[in-house]
């Protein structure tokens, strides 16, 4: 007879021998599921799946010939097996349910990972340890920062004169004064990047003309959201623009992208490197006789192994080893980006976070880019993300590297949804 309780017992005996997060995460797509037919079918895979471990289990404490290295390493491969079997053990019993599976499987994954980055970027200031991590945010950001996107700046970092169209507006003083867009450190607070009394320069921005609506464009209408712009309002605003022109800008914003398909994509070959290696095959007479044969006269696996060295050749001679390099590399850091920017950036009210702790690991990893050489971050525009858009935001560290461009000013009152100039 199954019993309520059946699968929360079989999963506890499983998480509680094997330390595997995918293990885990398995575990908690079963339990989601409600239905008692369900959960009777995944505790009897789950019951079946622990008396085999347990089985391997005496079996390997019977005959101890490993160090506790060895024993490491034959126990992470012992979970990825397990792992592995697991996972095609419930797809072959679920068929055509395997997808619903999958789906449940793979948001509750990128949940924590989202979720662990934000405990790691929370412990940000002062390396505050998170449990079961051994390292904090700003080691592994140095890591990936100094081993690909130093590597490969040009897809990671941009020059200020490359960031497009700027705006910083005011809605507290509207009239034709320049200077007053210039923040004035001595009413510099609460703000995300900077600490109290320093002055940063918060702008938006946007390489490509994007419109709003017919009066305003994408980067204009950020600028009113950041300032958290109200109905019956009036507000100035005018375009920037850049002094030091190759000022270091690092880009955080990767909004558009999607952590899901990134990571499926991340160990395919660039579809260019499949037709190289062809043309090159056919283009030798004597290649193509020998890697036909093979492939005629083996298995997959045979075949694979046997034209490994001259397929490893083609690869040298064409350069592609270099580019899939490059490829992994960059994708990499693209997927690890696009989770920071998904994870940390958020919209913080002073209501609901009056000592606005939010902003101190901001304002921490600010001074930590300053240190490696940056003049500003690219980031998302979180207000523009309440109302269902998308923008840019851009903060310089130094408030002399872009100024007011004359004659850019233009008034507008904000009625009814609308943005109505006046002079």
């Amino acid at each position: 007879m199954f019993y309520a309780f059946d699968l929360i017992f079989e999963i506890n005996k499983l998480v509680n021998r094997l330390e595997s997060n995918e293990l885990k995460i398995i575990c908690e797509t079963m339990d989601s599921y409600k239905n008692a037919e369900d959960r009777k079918i995944f505790a009897q895979i789950l019951n079946d799946f622990n008396t085999k471990i347990r089985i391997c289990d005496i079996l390997s404490r019977d005959f101890q010939l490993m160090d506790d290295a060895n024993q490491r390493k034959s126990d992470s491969l012992i979970e990825e097996q397990c792992t592995n079997e697991l996972y095609t053990r419930i797809k072959i019993i679920l068929g055509d349910r395997w997808n619903e599976f999958s789906q449940i499987y793979e948001d509750l994954y990128w949940e924590k990972i989202y979720s662990l980055i934000k405990e790691l970027w929370t412990a940000l200031p002062g390396d505050q340890p998170v449990e079961g991590v051994a390292r904090g945010f700003k080691n592994l950001f140095e890591d990936l920062h100094d081993n690909v996107i130093m590597k490969y700046p040009k897809l990671f970092i941009k020059k200020l004169k490359d960031v497009g169209k700027m705006y910083r507006c005011r809605s507290w003083s509207v009239n034709d004064d320049y200077e007053l867009m210039i923040p004035n450190e001595q009413y510099v607070k609460d703000n995300r990047w900077n600490p109290d009394g320093v002055s940063y320069l918060y702008l938006s921005c946007e390489d490509a003309h994007k419109p709003f609506d017919e009066v305003v464009n994408m980067a204009q209408k950020t600028c009113f959201e950041e300032i958290r712009l109200v109905e019956g309002s009036a507000v100035a605003i005018c375009q920037f623009k850049p002094l030091k022109k190759d000022a270091k800008i690092i880009d955080l914003c990767y909004e558009g992208t999607d952590p899901s398909k990134l990571s499926k994509e991340f160990k395919t070959p660039p579809k260019e490197a499949h037709q190289i290696v062809v043309n090159k095959i056919l283009k030798d007479p004597m290649l193509t006789k020998k890697i036909t044969k093979l492939a005629q006269e083996n298995s997959r696996d045979e075949f694979v192994d046997k034209a490994e060295p001259d397929l490893k050749k083609i690869h040298k001679e064409a350069g592609l080893d270099k580019k899939i390099d490059e490829l992994v590399h960059t994708r990499f850091s693209t997927l690890m980006l696009s989770l920071i920017d998904k994870s940390i950036f958020e919209a913080v009210d002073i209501e609901t976070d009056p000592e606005l702790k939010a902003y101190i690991p901001f304002r921490e990893f600010s001074q930590f880019l300053i240190k490696k050489g940056y003049d500003g971050i690219i980031y998302r525009s979180t207000r523009m993300n309440m109302i269902g858009l998308s923008g840019k935001n851009l903060v310089l560290f130094d408030k002399m590297h872009a100024t007011y461009k004359e004659k850019s000013m233009k008034k507008y009152n904000y009625t009814s949804g609308k943005y109505v100039e006046f002079v």
